[in-house]
């Protein structure tokens, strides 16, 4: 009877020791995880900064008239309403718009049309 209580006792007490070093394993395996998604949120955020600041390099102006230079093209001109193209440049002929139909000429008495300014 005794030789039962002692096993059954120290079953019992070496199921808690195992249950308590499964606990501290998962534990540590938690917090490696937790450093990792840390390096990882690092690179992640250095990386966006980076991005952030090619993009707004590559939407400058400066930038994009340099590219338009080097490729040879030219701005056009403001559009005015008796016009029926574009220019895009005084030597060259007009480009001729798409055609209206009487849709889109209704359509754009009732809506403001939008007109690219120079910033000061």
């Amino acid at each position: 009877m005794k030789l039962y209580r002692i096993l059954a006792i120290s079953l019992f007490v070496s199921l808690i020791c195992a249950a308590y070093v499964h606990q501290r394993v998962e534990i540590l395996k938690t917090s490696y995880e937790l450093q990792e998604n840390r390096r990882h949120l690092t690179r992640l955020i250095d990386q966006n900064s980076n991005l952030s600041y090619d993009l707004s390099k590559l939407e400058s102006p400066g930038y994009l008239l340099a590219v338009l230079e080097k490729e040879g093209l030219k701005f056009a001109v403001k559009r005015g309403r008796a016009r029926t193209g574009y220019i895009l440049s005084h030597k060259e002929t007009p480009v001729k718009a798409a055609k209206e139909g009487l849709v889109e000429k209704v359509m754009d008495m009732f809506t403001a049309t939008a007109e690219a300014k120079p910033r000061t």
